[in-house]
């Protein structure tokens, strides 16, 4: 996988802040542009479809993200019959929504392997209509940097 780099703000130095940023697929085909992030601190629960039939790719809140590392609870996963499901209830052989960025594609994948890891803390990063996504720092993301390139980001792609 050829990762772009780290998803673009002014700072991530501070803890937090109103940034232009990066713009994320959604599962509408648009582009949503981070506006905040915030570093939120401690021991949690986090979920990921480990593995997805295939493909490597799912609709996490309506964002396209990749299979690796992991989300909160309450996370919305896109199911391929149309229907929602908060990613702590997604099991092997449900069926998921997914993009095939090759061939900009939606497909209908099998989840082979989920995993709920302990991990010490996470970002929430926030978008201009008030949604907000939970998530650890190297979790890639499918982006659209400020300069047009597109590929997959991550808060720390040293740790993806």
């Amino acid at each position: 996988m050829d990762f772009v780099g780290q998803i673009e703000t002014e700072s991530y130095t501070a803890l937090g802040g109103e940034v232009p940023a990066d713009s994320i697929y959604t599962i509408d085909g648009k582009w949503e542009q981070v506006k905040g992030w915030e570093y939120v601190e401690g021991e949690v629960k986090t979920y990921n479809l480990w593995s997805v039939e295939n493909n490597k790719t799912f609709y996490a809140n309506g964002l396209l993200a990749h299979n690796r590392s992991c989300f909160l609870a309450g996370t919305k996963i896109a199911m391929a019959d149309g229907t929602e499901k908060n990613i702590e209830d997604v099991i092997v052989d449900d069926i998921v929504k997914t993009f095939d960025e090759k061939d900009n594609t939606f497909k209908d994948k099998k989840v082979i392997e989920v995993e709920s890891p302990i991990r010490e803390g996470y970002y929430e990063l926030s978008f201009g209509n008030g949604e907000v996504i939970k998530l650890t720092n190297e979790h890639p993301l499918y982006v659209r940097k400020n300069d047009g390139t597109i590929g997959w980001s991550s808060i720390e792609p040293t740790k993806t």
